[in-house]
C-alpha cells in the first residue's frame, strides 16, 4: 500500500508522524520504530526538539573551540610543521604516542571541524534561530 508520510507539530510542540493513503485519504498515526528512536537520539539527544537541538549546537561550538585550540597547540612553527604530520618510530614509546596523537589530530582536524560547523548550522541557522534574532535586533533598533 503506497502511503505519504506526514510530520505534524501540534500547538504544544509535540511532533506527530502520520501516514496518509492517497487512494482513500485515510490518515493513521504512524507507529514509532527503532529508526525513529535512533533519529531522535542523533538529532535531539532524546530530549525533545527544543532542548536537544540546542545542546547539540552548544556541543558543536565546544568542538569547534577544541579544534581551534588543538591547531594552536599543535603548530610547531613555519619550518617544522611537516614534521608534525608524521610519526617517528625511532624514539621511545612515549614519543611515539605523542607523535601519533599529534599526527592523528591534525589529519582528522578538517573532518572534526566540519562536524562542528555542521552541528552549529543545523542547530541554529537551519532552524531559523539566527534569522529570528536578527529580525528581533533590527525591530528593536527601529531600522528596516
Amino acid at each position: 500500500m503506497p502511503a505519504y508520510q506526514l510530520r505534524v507539530i501540534d500547538a504544544q510542540k509535540h511532533e506527530l508522524r502520520l501516514l496518509a493513503d492517497p487512494q482513500t485519504a485515510a490518515i493513521q498515526l504512524q507507529p514509532r520504530n527503532w529508526l525513529n528512536v535512533v533519529h531522535d537520539l542523533h538529532i535531539y539527544l532524546l530530549l525533545g526538539s527544543k532542548h536537544g537541538i540546542q545542546i547539540n549546537g552548544i556541543g558543536g561550538i565546544v568542538l569547534l573551540l577544541l579544534c581551534i585550540t588543538g591547531l594552536f597547540l599543535w603548530w610547531p612553527g613555519v619550518k617544522l610543521w611537516i614534521r608534525g604530520l608524521r610519526v617517528s618510530f625511532r624514539h621511545s614509546w612515549r614519543r611515539i604516542n605523542f607523535d601519533a596523537h599529534n599526527a592523528i589530530g591534525i589529519w582528522t582536524l578538517v573532518l572534526v571541524s566540519w562536524w562542528a560547523i555542521s552541528g552549529i548550522y543545523f542547530a541554529w541557522y537551519k532552524t531559523g534561530w539566527f534569522r529570528r534574532q536578527r529580525c528581533l535586533t533590527t525591530q528593536g533598533n527601529g531600522s528596516a
